[in-house]
């Protein structure tokens, strides 16, 4: 069944919905925002209720003591770092954190059900990438390969790499379905997940309007209509892409695109998050970038 996009003015106050949001203030550690879909995750508490209240009450001293120690991260206010999976009033959920301007952000998202591969099968995922990267001279035959082993591993109907041109994003490699290629997708620095395009959103509630998250680096963030649109335009209703980067400068991005509804399962994820910085390499020396 298709459902029609709730369409709101500011993006930065809604999130996914497949997911919870709060923002914890650093140092009180009180709640100071929340999604209104936050009541599925927390039980009988009400995303209202929430509010101002101590996160311990709700998140419990596990999850707490898992934020506090990502809290020495220094990475925290640049990259989601996972805190792990926990028992939450909807089930075993993975919780996700950064930090952004004295706010903890924290995501709640389902667990999926797909088995969480072991060490050495990432391992081997990554070292047999690695290899096609560093072995690879960057001609379009090398990048072709690249994205059909990437279309193996996450089982997407589509796999595209694109370049970023003076006037905009060009495919350089598909594999899969080709029509899928031309959807417009994030390429940000961690990979972005869209389950569902047609899916409405969530709204966020905060104590104040000085309280508002910049949801920017969420798991949860909204992409602009304008990309859901060109989604389901081409025919696709999932999306998973990540941007591609030179020197820390954007010159790319690798788009995961699928007919119906889907999330990235867990080989892919952990194997992308390996295999990103490399693919920056790989693309900066292509004769498309010459």
């Amino acid at each position: 069944m298709r459902h029609d996009v709730e369409i709101r003015a500011d993006q930065r106050h809604v999130i996914q919905s497949r997911g919870a949001f709060l923002a914890i203030e650093q140092g009180t550690e009180r709640i100071v925002a929340v999604s209104e879909n936050v009541h599925v995750f927390a039980g009988s508490h009400s995303h209202d209720e929430l509010l101002g209240r101590p996160a311990i009450e709700w998140l419990g001293r596990r999850v707490i003591h898992a934020l506090r120690n990502a809290e020495t991260n220094p990475a925290l206010n640049r990259r989601r770092l996972h805190l792990g999976q926990f028992e939450m009033a909807a089930g075993f959920c993975d919780l996700t954190a950064h930090a952004t301007r004295g706010l903890l952000q924290v995501e709640v998202i389902p667990t999926v059900g797909d088995r969480v591969p072991g060490p050495y099968e990432v391992l081997k995922d990554v070292q047999f990438l690695t290899d096609e990267v560093t072995e690879s001279d960057g001609s379009e035959q090398g990048l072709a390969r690249l994205v059909s082993l990437f279309r193996t591993i996450s089982a997407y109907h589509c796999i595209a790499l694109d370049i970023l041109t003076p006037t905009g994003f060009e495919t350089v490699a598909t594999a899969g379905r080709a029509e899928l290629a031309e959807a417009d997708c994030l390429a940000s620095v961690q990979a972005h997940v869209v389950e569902d395009a047609n899916l409405p959103t969530v709204g966020l509630s905060a104590l104040s309007e000085d309280e508002w998250p910049d949801v920017s680096l969420s798991a949860l963030s909204q992409p602009p209509n304008e990309m859901l649109e060109s989604l389901r335009r081409v025919g696709a209703a999932a999306s998973y892409s990540i941007g591609i980067f030179d020197g820390g400068i954007l010159i790319g991005r690798l788009k995961f695109l699928h007919a119906t509804p889907r999330l990235p399962n867990k080989r892919t994820e952990l194997t992308l998050a390996h295999m990103a910085p490399l693919l920056g390499v790989e693309l900066s020396r292509s004769d498309f970038l010459s």
